[in-house]
């Protein structure tokens, strides 16, 4: 009888155990599901079954097409008319055009027609990113229709006089420098976004002002850049300000040769956006991953993979972009005078939007539970736990870790990086060689950092500000404690490194032949 009893509650026992394991994976199943669900309603999935946005991105595509063809046979047909000054003419015909069209489009898709308004539009939270992404896909394949029409009407003469209408920055060698072209594309674009945008996105001032004036404040605002932007320069092989990159990559993709020109820097880009962002990502899930398997050496398995991660995606960004995805290496390569101050700016947004991307697609695959315990892998001066006395700040004081930051950055860029700044370094070595290397030395850095201090709550030397910056941005709370650390440090460590290879000149370097 006591045997029955005892096997009898031993039954209820597991039962019990059984439900309760069950309601906890059927609650965590529910917390995945509902992240899920916010991550989607985020980013508008459920408009890719909606048809009225698919009717916006018809329209998109077919008034992009039309609204560029006309405005690049307008723009020609004034160059090519014999008055005095063409220049004049210009802005007079962009005004009308853009005016019509947008008062036309407005109500049907928003008159976007350039992915500069769709991506303002995402940013002020106006579109979702599921239709800014349509959106920007049929311009682009609106100006590729427009200009394919364009060259199949157009004078082989006239084609080849005015790059079938594209955007020049150096033609013929009578333009101006990339730099000089990024300016001017940044002032006079955030003229336009400021002067016109602001008063398109504010419902308020749109009803007093109506629609007509809202679009003549816009086509006047854009019409006045271009003017500005052809005037202020006074060279024959500047095109102008693109204002809409669609504009300018339809042109390129058919005529190529000199379009190209200044082109590369988006897509070397591009390709630094998405490198860094599987570079967040997957150093952000090793962090989680080495620490949640309960390993006795987890400093040592994360160095190594570190140093495997970085490898591989260095030799898959190197061919495109130079393989920055790293502040660090985009500003020592702007100080030793590598690259221009555009492309530097250019990388560095790049990097730290795609990290903004990668941790927002961690955040994505965790559960709450992780993503609180390991702050989404992000970097950490100090963290809260709890004391005899109740919760206690613990982790590393600014000071060590700012030093740590310039003498880890440092020691980065002198072990590692010179060799691929080096073009005779590298070539003697090899590429894949100098990828290995850099790998390397950056696993043992993060293992010396996380080592040396032995102290609870600091992550480590960040080593890659924008790796620091995309959790912080996605996660906040104490990431941003002691965040300019992982900024300052490096900043500090790249210009030590400037005045160094100063003082000991390539050319009289000893390198291997």
């Amino acid at each position: 009888m006591d045997v029955v009893i005892h096997q009898h509650h031993q039954d209820d026992g597991n039962q019990e155990f059984s439900k309760s394991l069950q309601g906890c994976e059927a609650t965590d199943l529910e917390e995945k599901k509902s992240i899920m669900i916010k991550v989607l309603n985020s980013v508008g999935a459920h408009e890719f079954f909606s048809s009225e946005m698919w009717r916006a991105t018809l329209t998109e595509l077919v008034a992009t097409a039309c609204l560029l063809f006309t405005l690049t046979t307008s723009i020609i047909s004034c160059l090519e008319s014999t008055t005095a000054e063409p220049k004049f003419l210009i802005p007079f015909a962009i005004f009308v055009i853009a005016f019509f069209f947008l008062l036309t489009t407005v109500p049907l898709s928003g008159g976007h027609m350039s992915p500069v308004f769709t991506f303002i539009a995402a940013l002020e939270g106006v579109v979702t990113p599921v239709r800014a992404l349509f959106y920007v896909s049929a311009q682009c394949v609106g100006s590729i229709v427009a200009y394919l029409v364009i060259e199949s009407v157009m004078d082989k003469n006239a084609e080849e006089k005015y790059s079938l209408g594209g955007c020049m920055i150096d033609g013929n060698g009578e333009g101006i420098s990339p730099t000089n072209a990024f300016i001017l594309e940044f002032s006079c674009t955030f003229i336009v976004l400021f002067v016109g945008v602001t008063v398109a996105f504010d419902k308020r001032r749109c009803r007093e002002l109506g629609l007509q004036m809202v679009c003549g404040i816009l086509a006047g605002a854009m019409a006045l850049a271009f003017f500005v932007s052809i005037s202020v320069t006074g060279r024959a092989g500047y095109a102008g300000v693109g204002l809409n990159p669609a504009r300018c990559l339809g042109p390129s993709l058919l005529k190529g040769g000199r379009l190209w020109y200044g082109h590369w820097v988006w897509r070397a880009s591009v390709a630094e956006l998405l490198g860094t962002a599987v570079l967040v990502f997957a150093l952000d899930t090793i962090v989680i991953s080495t620490i949640q398997t309960g390993t006795n050496m987890p400093n040592l398995i994360l160095s190594t993979l570190v140093a495997i991660i970085i490898t591989i995606l260095l030799l898959a960004t190197f061919p495109i972009s130079g393989g920055h995805i790293n502040p660090i290496i985009t500003f020592a390569a702007f100080l030793t005078g590598l690259i221009s101050l555009s492309k530097t700016f250019i990388y560095i947004l790049a990097q730290c939007v795609g990290a903004i991307f990668g941790a927002l697609a961690l955040k994505a695959v965790v559960n709450s539970e992780i993503e609180k315990t390991y702050s989404l892998g992000g970097c950490t001066l100090t963290i809260v736990a709890p004391g005899p006395h109740g919760p206690t700040v613990i982790g590393l004081e600014t000071t060590q870790a700012l030093w740590l930051e310039i003498i880890c950055g440092f020691v980065f860029l002198f072990a590692s990086v010179w060799m691929a700044f080096d073009h005779r370094q590298a070539k003697g070595i090899g590429r894949v060689s100098v990828f290995i290397i850099v790998g390397i030395v950056l696993g043992l850095l993060v293992f010396v950092s996380t080592t040396v201090t032995a102290t609870k709550g600091y992550a480590g030397a960040g080593l890659n500000p924008a790796r620091c910056l995309g959790p912080a941005i996605v996660r906040g709370g104490h990431l941003w404690n002691g965040h300019w650390v992982f900024w300052v440090g490096p900043a500090i460590a790249c210009v030590a490194f400037a005045v160094y290879t100063k003082i000991i000149p390539r050319q009289l370097a000893h390198t291997i032949e």
